[in-house]
């Protein structure tokens, strides 16, 4: 385990939590990770793959939060899709931003789309969040 790239992702995702867990075995031992940040206490190569499980999972999640919202409004699905479009725009900027310290790794560009995965895998999971706690269909709510 690399304890420095752990502590610094740790600081950067403090609270990822995302989906079905992620196991990992070498040899006689198993490897959990319940959230990205896990992820990072286990080799290398399976950092990775781990990393990008959550992210997957985080995409989807958004990708069928944001159909099933969009599906059911008419008069705002407009103003719905613009204001989305702007958030994956934040979302990437952001990840971008939080990436900046992976230039601090041997192996800057591959450190780079880890950290840019734990972001956004961290930032979808706050936005599904949020779209769950949209209101819609009443009166003064989007519809």
């Amino acid at each position: 385990m690399n304890t420095r790239r752990f502590l610094v992702l740790l600081l950067l995702f403090p609270a990822l939590a995302w989906g079905a867990e992620y196991t990992h075995t070498v040899g006689d031992h198993t490897y959990v990770a319940r959230k990205s940040a896990d992820c990072f206490e286990i080799s290398e190569h399976a950092a990775a793959e781990c990393v990008r499980h959550f992210f997957a999972e985080s995409e989807q999640e958004l990708e069928t939060s944001f159909d099933s919202i969009r599906s059911r409004l008419v008069r705002d699905r407009e103003l719905f899709e613009q204001t989305q479009a702007k958030w994956v725009a934040f979302k990437d900027s952001e990840c971008e931003v939080r990436s900046v310290s992976a230039q601090a790794f041997s192996a800057p560009e591959r450190q780079k789309a880890l950290f840019v995965w734990a972001c956004a895998a961290e930032l979808n999971e706050q936005r599904v969040l949020q779209l769950k706690s949209l209101s819609l269909g009443c009166d003064s709510c989007l519809q």
